[in-house]
């Protein structure tokens, strides 16, 4: 259901062109210091602030972080929105430089993959905050085509707990590097 509400907001976002900057769609990765590396999908949607700046609303799908916990491999689906600003160096030019920093918001849910399978439940976590750091470029194909890259670094920590069946609780780190390569159209 969140995961529903997420995609429904985005769309919404997507649908007032009048005051965005511009929509990107492509592909993402997330390389996270305990759960793995996984690659997903993302979106990217800016308004213009200004002559150098954007808000910035990112959402990515990761559906295959994986970590063993008490002899059991735990799958964890992350679905990080980040909302943040960004400085383009240089807006006018073919490829446009830009850093950015924000705050992420992690939709979050767990699995069991094999192992112990509990006869009720499963573990639980619970959906977090954390921050981002990014730098990309920007280059224009087209006036209103591009493609864009960005490296970015996100900081979180997931609590997984048992739900009630003796899974031991554990806390999973999910900072490190990410990044994201697609296409962008502007207006």
């Amino acid at each position: 259901m969140r995961k529903t509400a997420i995609v429904i907001g985005l769309a919404l976002l997507m649908s007032a062109p009048s005051f965005a900057g511009g929509i990107g769609v492509g592909i993402g990765t997330w390389d996270t210091e305990q759960a793995d590396e996984d690659q997903g999908f993302a979106f990217r949607f800016g308004i213009s602030m200004g002559e150098n700046v954007d808000l910035d609303v990112r959402a990515s799908f990761f559906d295959a972080f994986s970590q063993v916990a008490n002899d059991a491999l735990i799958r964890l689906e992350v679905t990080p929105v980040d909302v943040g600003l960004s400085w383009h160096f240089n807006p006018d030019a073919k490829a446009q430089p830009y850093v950015g920093a924000g705050a992420s918001y992690l939709v979050t849910d767990a699995l069991f993959e094999g192992g112990a399978i509990p006869l009720a439940g499963g573990p639980e976590v619970d959906d977090e905050f954390g921050y981002y750091l990014l730098l990309g470029v920007d280059v224009d194909v087209t006036e209103r085509l591009g493609i864009y890259g960005e490296a970015m670094y996100r900081s979180a920590k997931l609590n997984v707990t048992g739900n009630n069946f003796g899974f031991v609780d554990f806390e999973s780190d999910v900072a490190g590097p990410a990044g994201a390569v697609g296409f962008m159209l502007r207006w």
